[in-house]
């Protein structure tokens, strides 16, 4: 429906990071907490299947969710609200003072991650879904891996990872700034980004995009990352 009421955007990137493939995933799409605030609303946009995916694995809390579903967007229809953009989407920052300090990496080991080769089959199937989708809308689609402190327990699973990306996603370009240089203090934990460190990648990928990036063919220097 987006891209469909948005003719103006020709390309999507999509972020695809190792954390994005753990089964933790599973309980980010039908566990109480998250359905509870996503379902009403994201509810309105999706299928009868997809609804039955979230009953088929969650049945005792599913109903509810729909009832708080019902409440919500009713009241959007009695108050004609129909606008959702700041319900979707957007950025959410990070204050720079909540920070990595350098003295605690140094006494950090890199941490493990327990089933570290279990997958979420559900959130890939998804994903190639969007992929398909915006195919299917003629859009040039790649995917992105934004920065990960290097002691992040979910690269453990980097060979899984992998695997994953070259069997569900060998047809669509993968943009992978893992690795792109960051001080300690640019990282509010060790999977995000606080504004200080989110500022300096957004501006860095801001002027590779305006370089010719996302053309055909100019994604091949990609490993090689070049700050100046």
């Amino acid at each position: 429906m987006y891209l469909s009421q948005n003719p103006q955007i020709s390309t999507v990137l999509v972020e695809f990071s190792n954390n994005q493939i753990a089964t933790k995933m599973d309980d980010w799409t039908w566990g109480y907490t998250y359905m509870s605030n996503m379902f009403p609303q994201y509810a309105s946009f999706m299928d009868v299947s997809d609804w039955e995916v979230l009953a088929r694995h969650n049945s005792k809390y599913f109903m509810n969710c729909v009832g708080i579903a019902a409440r919500t967007n009713l009241g959007r229809t009695f108050s004609f609200n129909y606008d959702f953009t700041g319900k979707t989407g957007g950025y959410l920052k990070i204050d720079t003072d909540k920070h990595i300090r350098a003295s605690d990496v140094a006494n950090m080991k890199p941490q493990t991650m327990a089933g570290k080769d279990s997958i979420s089959t559900v959130n890939i199937q998804y994903l190639r879904k969007i992929v398909d989708y915006c195919k299917s809308k003629h859009k040039n689609i790649f995917l992105i891996r934004s920065p990960q402190h290097p002691l992040y327990e979910y690269l453990d699973n980097e060979a899984t990872f992998s695997s994953v990306r070259k069997q569900n996603f060998s047809d669509v370009e993968f943009l992978d700034f893992n690795n792109f240089p960051l001080n300690p203090d640019e990282f509010a934990d060790l999977g995000h980004l606080n504004f200080k460190g989110a500022s300096r990648y957004s501006a860095y990928i801001n002027q590779r995009i305006l370089n010719g990036m996302l053309k055909t063919g100019s994604t091949a220097s990609l490993n090689k990352i070049d700050t100046k």
